[in-house]
């Protein structure tokens, strides 16, 4: 009976996730004895600590077993290969195997036709969606397991690049709609963060309230621009994520050496509200242009971190961590600076 539960239990965590963390563990052992008493073995922690060394290695068995069957989640992850690719970013869909009965031949027929519809002046939303769902695993597979230049990610999966695919991408690997999901709480910390901004003062946070206060029209814009522009100041990460450039020059516009960064083209460079359009800058390469404002072009940047399976950089560690586990509740645990950050906001909005 023992063997038939950790076996249940193994299937059911993996369709979660593949790689459960020692606290998911553990949940599942507590709940497991808490439910059914009867259950519960001679030990520490009131029988649930047996549960959960059992279940580690059941779900160790299985992933082999998978293995076996060419599961390409585990299979990347085989001991010859180096380093250990899963999901860090509390990814569900991490790295899925292709679609029951078809193979990569049909999947490469695919990749091509969706190439083809996109140099049509008026493409086929509805077709271009069909074709990216069904290539998701193909193109997954291929961005974690060869991780390419995302220029080269760029010239094969140019669809992955347009504004509302970024987001349907988002969605097939986490399940959540990015866009309102992001919108909804920059709106709902947005105040908060303000008010945590003018009792920390700074030079950057303080140009950026003083704009701000000279704001008379589009207030909730501005105020949503300022939340996003203020955090990685407050959060001591004050490399410049932002740079601006005259749209008259945007030719001239030199991305060499830059990893990551979003670009603003304005009419006047002293004036903000002259801003014509956003655009996200990733390896020195432009990927997405056109963009209508720095709250939009942040989502964008934030849904392609996880499309091309991208580490957070480490000048903007705490930001990018913030947006996941804070304003996306993508994960539990949070960093010291990050929870700070949490629980103050909660605190001056009273959630």
């Amino acid at each position: 009976m023992k063997m038939e539960i950790l076996d249940k239990l193994a299937e059911l965590m993996y369709s979660f996730k593949a790689y459960p963390t020692d606290k998911e563990f553990e949940g599942v052992a507590r709940e497991l004895v808490s439910k059914h008493p009867c259950l519960s073995e001679p030990g520490p922690e009131k029988g649930w600590q047996a549960w959960k060394m059992s279940l580690k290695h059941k779900m160790g068995n299985y992933r082999q077993k998978l293995r076996s069957a060419g599961c390409f989640e585990v299979t990347v992850n085989q001991k010859k290969k180096k380093g250990v690719k899963k999901p860090k970013h509390a990814e569900i869909n991490f790295l899925p195997d292709h679609p029951p009965g078809i193979n990569e031949e049909v999947l490469e027929c695919e990749r091509r036709a969706m190439v083809d519809e996109l140099k049509k002046k008026n493409f086929n939303m509805t077709l271009l969606n069909e074709k990216m769902d069904i290539t998701f695993s193909m193109r997954r597979q291929e961005i974690v397991q060869e991780q390419p230049l995302v220029s080269l990610v760029k010239e094969k999966w140019p669809g992955l690049f347009l504004q509302h695919q970024v987001y349907g991408e988002f969605k097939r690997i986490t399940g959540i709609d990015l866009y309102k999901t992001f919108l909804f709480a920059l709106e709902t910390y947005a105040n908060g963060l303000i008010r945590l901004f003018r009792t920390k003062g700074g030079d950057e946070i303080g140009t950026l309230l003083e704009r701000l206060d000279q704001q008379t029209t589009d207030i909730t814009e501005h105020r949503r621009s300022v939340a996003l522009k203020g955090l990685p100041h407050y959060l001591r990460e004050h490399t410049p994520l932002l740079k601006t450039c005259l749209v008259t020059k945007s030719k001239e516009l030199d991305t060499q050496g830059v990893k990551i960064m979003m670009i603003e083209m304005v009419r006047d460079e002293k004036d903000s509200r002259t801003l014509d359009s956003m655009a996200v800058v990733i390896e020195d390469t432009v990927v997405v242009e056109g963009l209508p404002d720095y709250p939009t072009a942040f989502c964008v940047l934030f849904g392609l971190i996880y499309a091309l399976n991208m580490e957070y950089p480490k000048e903007w560690k705490y930001t990018f961590e913030t947006i996941q586990k804070v304003f996306l509740n993508l994960g539990e645990q949070c960093s010291a600076r990050t929870l700070s950050l949490k629980n103050k906001l909660l605190q001056v909005l009273k959630l």
